[in-house]
């Protein structure tokens, strides 16, 4: 046979010239993987050392405030401090003494007038540090710390900004909301949603597709087992529907859902069908029963007397404590029905899928073994983005953690991770982009601190502190919450009052105390409060507290100019055990509000206008 030996070359020089290129391809992707790893490493170091100005700047503060040498009193003291940190400075930490410092020398060859350097795998970074006025009209009581960090001969720079109060000495974060502004007073008289003999506990509120509030609640009737009521109002009136479950003893309602397909009842809550508590769950089907209607388990059958139906989702066998937190839909047509909820010190999960529910899952530890759970985890379900995420706080090696969860909604696994060591009591929200931002409580240099951190779809970002103690009180709780803007909120409870917070794209307020005046009892109380935004992205808030008058629900809202002064709602009740109130707000911003009367056992719903 001849051979085209010509042709022959022609191939194996067309092959190498493949090789080559998929070769010298090969290593281009190898060098900006190397690359953009690099540049990522560089980017986190800078952002830590950013963080570490901010955080050192504060401590130097905190520190004159201690010592007695810096003046006569902590307003002196404060002042002795902006003389020697104002304008272009810097710092460094004295590892001899302990603590940071003002740098006295500056670096050779930095960039700006004041810098501090630093080699770090053998890349030089240079900080700088600017302490300026915030408020020219209030120059001693706040100021900006700008922090930038650059390298690469300064072609490569990330900065942040944030604000510097004399909290101790003037009693920042100061702020008086505005005088009452706005009528919080029923556009009718409150509605009696229980008439009878049974004492209604755990009341929850929502409203449905055209508008109209539907409230569901544990019923104490005081010769029978108790059972969960359901009412709803109609454009002729207000309807019930069949008690949900009659034969167990029931004892918390969570948050239910209407499915917004149809407006059926979704409902969780705790029983004890066997003596041992229970996640229960159970939904409203018009077709049950030959069309009468009834409530069923998530597949629509019946099997209480082929009356109504209903599923024991933990099914526990041990008296332990199982409070339903959350129940939630996925974006399948049939909008499956999925609860988290708490067993002793464990995050548990199940979902109803393909007919069945899931063996609980447990979120906080793969193998179930018990992590003391010790706070309420805070959760959000975001359609949009198809996904779902949970925070909470457990105690581990001497100390608690924050520990944040997410998965989509098919749920195949959820990834768990540490957010902060020493630190407790999160809350977790979702932006439109379904970016999680996180915050939580943390004791820092002898102070309770507020801190924020965001998920920036690649990383989470450098810990920063929005809210210091300001009374001497340990902070006891907190809420962040995102607006239509994408701007999250935070809320913070610290003894007795309310502060608020937000980010305005550049940097975060000043926290403005935003409980009033409300003639308060001397004795510190955990504010009980719910947060809704209207269409317009402004905050509106509901919440109750001891008074010297007794236990009340009072109304604020935030305005172009502030917060109104909070203008009191009704009188509610001192039952802590479970909430005997919630609220609402609908698509016009009216604001729907369910409680209970104590001394009359009664259950009671309003609303009134917010526009």
């Amino acid at each position: 046979m001849k051979i085209n030996r010509g042709q022959t070359l022609v191939e194996i020089i067309i092959a190498v010239g493949i090789i080559v290129v998929v070769f010298v391809g090969c290593l281009s992707l190898a060098a900006m993987t190397i690359k953009i790893g690099r540049i990522t490493k560089e980017k986190n170091q800078a952002l830590n050392l950013v963080q570490e100005g901010i955080e050192g700047i504060r401590n130097i503060r905190d520190t004159y405030w201690l010592d007695e040498d810096k003046g006569a009193d902590k307003d002196a003291r404060w002042t002795t401090f902006l003389n020697d940190f104002s304008g272009d400075v810097n710092i460094e930490y004295d590892e001899t003494e302990g603590k940071w410092k003002k740098k006295t020398e500056i670096d050779t060859g930095c960039i700006g007038d004041e810098c501090f350097k630093e080699i770090i795998d053998g890349k030089e970074f240079q900080r700088t540090i600017s302490i300026t006025d915030t408020n020219p009209s209030d120059p001693l009581n706040k100021k900006k710390v700008s922090v930038t960090v650059s390298w690469d001969n300064g072609s490569q720079t990330t900065a942040a900004v944030s604000q510097l109060t004399n909290w101790v000495g003037i009693n920042e974060p100061s702020g008086e909301p505005l005088p009452s502004s706005v009528n919080c007073s029923f556009s009718e008289d409150p509605y009696l949603l229980n008439p009878g003999a049974d004492d209604p506990v755990s009341p929850r509120i929502n409203i449905d597709s055209s508008g109209y509030p539907h409230v569901t609640f544990v019923r104490y009737p005081k010769s029978a087992s108790s059972n969960i009521g359901y009412v709803y109002k109609t454009g002729s009136g207000w309807q019930s529907l069949p008690n949900a479950e009659g034969s167990t003893k029931n004892i918390l309602v969570a948050p239910f859902l209407l499915n917004p397909v149809n407006d059926n009842p979704y409902v969780a809550w705790i029983g004890l069908p066997r003596g041992n508590m229970d996640t229960m769950f159970t939904k409203w089907d018009p077709s049950a029963n030959g069309g009468a209607g009834g409530w069923t388990k998530a597949d629509g059958t019946l099997d209480r007397n082929e009356i109504y139906g209903f599923d024991n989702v933990s099914d526990n066998n041990s008296y332990s404590r199982r409070v339903p937190l959350f129940i939630f839909t996925d974006l399948s047509a049939d909008r499956n029905p999925r609860i988290i909820w708490i067993d002793g010190g464990e995050v548990l999960y199940s979902s109803y899928d393909l007919g069945v529910w899931s063996e609980p899952d447990c979120i906080s530890d793969g193998s179930c073994i018990p992590v003391s759970v010790n706070s309420i985890p805070t959760f959000k379900n975001d359609l949009n983005n198809d996904k779902v995420v949970i925070a909470w706080n457990a105690w581990e090696n001497d100390g608690y953690n924050v520990h944040y969860a997410s998965s989509n909604h098919s749920l195949g696994s959820w990834s768990v991770e540490i957010i902060d060591a020493d630190s407790y009591k999160p809350s977790v929200d979702i932006d439109s982009s379904g970016n999680s931002h996180i915050s939580y409580l943390k004791k820092v240099g002898g102070f309770y601190r507020c801190f924020y951190t965001k998920w920036t779809g690649s990383e989470w970002t450098a810990p920063i502190t929005v809210y210091t103690e300001s009374s001497g009180n340990p902070i006891n709780d907190n809420k962040i919450e995102i607006d239509s803007f994408g701007n999250p909120h935070i809320f913070i409870n610290e003894g007795i009052d309310m502060y608020h917070t937000k980010w305005t794209g550049s940097e975060w307020t000043t926290p403005v105390n935003i409980s009033g005046t409300v003639d308060l009892m001397t004795m510190p109380t955990t504010l009980d409060y719910i947060i809704k935004f209207d269409s317009n992205g402004m905050p509106h808030v509901i919440f109750r507290r001891d008074t010297t008058e007794g236990c009340d629900l009072f109304y604020t809202r935030f305005i172009s100019d502030g917060w109104t002064e909070p203008c009191k709602i009704v009188g509610v009740n001192n039952d802590y055990a479970s909430r005997p109130w919630d609220m609402t707000m609908d698509s016009n911003n009216d604001i729907h509000v369910v409680y209970k009367d104590y001394s009359t056992n009664e259950l009671f719903y309003g609303s009134f206008s917010t526009n």
